[in-house]
């Protein structure tokens, strides 16, 4: 009889675990007893690692890029070792990982070998300058903007106002370039200096995207050209820096840049 109690005891405590017992574990872990343990191990959506764009089409490097939820932006060179539309470059490299996962992947992308302008032995070089895109380190006003030392008008202050280009209070680093929409060949630049008596350019430097680069030497006080010649190059851009000078607004009056 007294095991016949204990059994029917011991069946009453189960079921009131199973009845109870959860409710009461669950208050107090947030768990239930009976429910299948969960891996804690994920992926956290807020990192990603940037994959190796290097040797792939644009097409298909870009493809991995928005896979990611990343925003490909591209730039473009010339390059004589790899055809067009494949990427040869990107920044941040393959491997770093990007904690948040977003932001911009920067793809270079070959345009094929630099192209050769069509020229023949009739074809006169002319001043291309004026068909440059300009930027310069700055401007006295809208009136001195650095688009005027490419209008054609070999003059400035105080005989002509409005003529030139002339910086805001610079010096030594006052630079202006030229970036043209394709390679030129060129082979000579005439430099004209602002004709006043207050500024002038003891010398500069001229940069090409070629790498190259050529001292200028002193320009002429008085505006008069000053000619520098070179062997003929083909380049996209073209930099004038001043390195020395006297006067509180440095500039030129004209730049001209003879090719094709």
């Amino acid at each position: 009889m007294k095991k016949e109690v204990m059994a029917i005891a011991g069946l009453l405590i189960a079921v009131f675990v199973l009845l109870f017992g959860n409710n009461i574990y669950q208050q107090f872990t947030g768990h239930s007893i009976f429910a299948t343990p969960i891996s804690t191990t994920t992926t956290s959506p807020d990192a990603c690692v940037v994959p190796e764009l290097t040797n792939l089409d644009q097409g298909a490097a870009e493809n991995a890029i928005t896979q990611l939820g990343l925003q490909p932006v591209r730039s473009t060179q010339y390059n004589s070792e790899v055809k067009a539309g494949i990427v040869t470059g990107q920044e941040p490299p393959s491997g770093t990982m990007l904690k948040p996962c977003k932001g911009e992947i920067i793809i270079t992308i070959s345009l094929g070998p630099t192209p050769s302008p069509t020229l023949t032995p009739d074809t006169p070089a002319a001043n291309i300058a004026p068909e440059g895109r300009v930027q310069v380190s700055s401007v006295y006003d809208e009136c001195y903007s650095g688009n005027k030392a490419v209008d054609g008008v070999i003059a400035g202050y105080p005989e002509s106002l409005c003529t030139e280009w002339g910086s805001r209070g610079e010096g030594p680093g006052a630079t202006l370039r030229l970036v043209f929409t394709r390679p030129r060949r060129i082979t000579d630049i005439i430099l004209y200096d602002r004709p006043n008596n207050l500024d002038h350019v003891l010398e500069a430097t001229l940069t090409f995207s070629d790498g190259t680069t050529i001292k200028t030497g002193s320009l002429a006080n008085d505006g008069t050209a000053k000619m520098i010649g070179f062997d003929p190059k083909t380049v996209e851009w073209i930099e004038f820096r001043v390195n020395e000078s006297d006067g509180p607004n440095i500039g030129l009056a004209e730049i001209e840049v003879y090719g094709w």
